[in-house]
């Protein structure tokens, strides 16, 4: 199993389930980069202790809905 920098998703989970199953391939710099909708503030107030979340919001070129990317590293 190996280790990387960057580990992205697009509309795999819950944030939460995201972070458990990289977990096994981050080292202590790694950054979990995830697609999301609408902010999932209830999943990132779980993870507080252990990650730093940036949010960062996205425009969609003719959509109407809400995107941002989040940007999650190790305490």
């Amino acid at each position: 199993m190996g280790q990387f920098d960057v580990i992205t998703s697009r509309a795999f989970a819950s944030l939460t389930d995201f972070v458990m199953a990289s977990k096994p391939f981050m080292h202590a710099q790694s950054i979990i980069a995830s697609m999301k909708g609408l902010i999932p503030a209830d999943e990132i107030e779980t993870l507080k202790n252990e990650f730093s979340c940036e949010i960062i919001e996205l425009k969609v070129p003719r959509l109407d809905e809400q995107r941002h990317l989040l940007l999650l590293k190790q305490i």
